[in-house]
């Protein structure tokens, strides 16, 4: 079996895995994440935090937004700009306005300003203890990751439940690794 292959066969697993899966979490990823935010190194004012609009089962990280932008963190949201590209993100705080994006996740308004994020949180269909993530298949974050990293440090945040967890993930030379995966049993640094 190749590579595509077995991640479809993960994906598709998985994916059934985390719709079953009932407590999200949120209120705890949150303070996870929040009495974590010294670990992460990152002070509000400075830095802007990327999340997304969870969907098809992925952890519910809108608490864990509130929090941040509350905190004075600036706050934002991906976008798909267009297919095969890096996703953009454009600031978001909680309660304003989305939209239909093309692949179906809630996105900010085309008229909210580009964020550069430093903290992004992922969702996860599953990852592995060296930090790679296995995502829906289209590539979109180890794209924007790899951007994102050529010109500046930015932290990735896998967020998912902790039965999401397997030995190791298939991978190739594109994906890029995580630095912290935030499960319902707290915040951990991947190596």
């Amino acid at each position: 079996m190749d590579i595509d292959d077995e991640k479809r066969r993960l994906r598709a697993r998985f994916r059934s895995l985390r719709r079953d899966l009932t407590a999200d979490g949120g209120p705890a990823l949150a303070g996870y994440l929040v009495a974590g935010l010294t670990l992460l190194e990152l002070e509000p004012g400075r830095d802007a935090a990327a999340g997304y609009w969870p969907m098809d089962g992925e952890a519910d990280i809108r608490p864990a937004m509130e929090l941040l932008a509350a905190k004075g963190f600036a706050t934002a949201l991906p976008v798909v700009a267009k297919p095969g590209s890096p996703l953009l993100f454009r600031a978001w705080r909680p309660s304003e306005a989305l939209r239909r994006g093309p692949h179906g996740a809630s996105e900010p308004l085309e008229d909210a300003p580009e964020v550069e994020p430093t903290l992004i949180l992922l969702p996860l269909v599953a990852f592995d203890g060296l930090g790679f993530r296995l995502g829906m298949g289209g590539g979109y974050y180890d794209r924007t990751l790899a951007a994102l990293r050529a010109r500046r440090r930015v932290v990735a945040v896998g967020v998912g439940h902790g039965r999401q967890r397997v030995d190791r993930l298939p991978c190739d030379r594109h994906d890029q690794p995580l630095d912290w995966v935030l499960t319902e049993e707290g915040l951990e640094k991947t190596p």
